[in-house]
């Protein structure tokens, strides 16, 4: 069965999907930020129930092992209302380091302008609601980022999720 994998921005979702094959997982590049930019909460909404169509295509064929998608919180919020089991991947609200770490790292890899628009508006409420979606629902696991493990193939393996 394709498992969905809820992704942090900038974690290594996509050098994974590059690195490990094309057959074995899909990272679902939506670009939701820029697409939904300007859009009314009703009309950003009906853009994700697009997606959330499409995912469940892609996951009736069983062709991939994982899905990579955001972690927007209306991804998760239709993730959650359509009853689909997925793994949220965040860093903790609390680890101020990792935040550290993890800004240098978005600032090298796509500029400060980038992180600016994408990074610094996600708010830690975000995160905390997140971690609030995965205790509530049995369908929903977390794993966290850190100083030793920042990355998505550190916290989760793969062969066995």
């Amino acid at each position: 069965m394709t498992k969905i994998i809820v992704g942090y921005p900038c974690i290594g979702k996509s050098m994974f999907g590059r690195g490990i094959g094309k057959d074995y997982v899909m990272d679902l590049e939506f670009r939701e930020s820029a697409t939904t930019k300007g859009m009314s909460p009703f009309d950003r909404l009906d853009v994700f129930s697009h997606y959330i169509n499409v995912i469940k295509k892609i996951m009736v064929t069983n062709y991939y092992e994982y899905l990579l998608v955001t972690d927007d919180v209306m991804m998760v919020n239709q993730l959650t209302a359509e009853c689909i089991p997925f793994c949220i991947v965040i860093p903790h609200p609390n680890d101020d380091e990792y935040k550290e770490i993890h800004k240098i790292r978005t600032i090298d890899r796509s500029g400060e302008d980038w992180y600016q628009s994408v990074i610094e508006h996600y708010t830690y409420r975000d995160l905390w609601y997140l971690i609030s979606i995965a205790e509530k629902n049995k369908n929903v696991s977390i794993k966290y980022l850190n100083k030793e493990k920042p990355y998505i193939t550190d916290v989760i393996d793969f062969t066995e999720y």
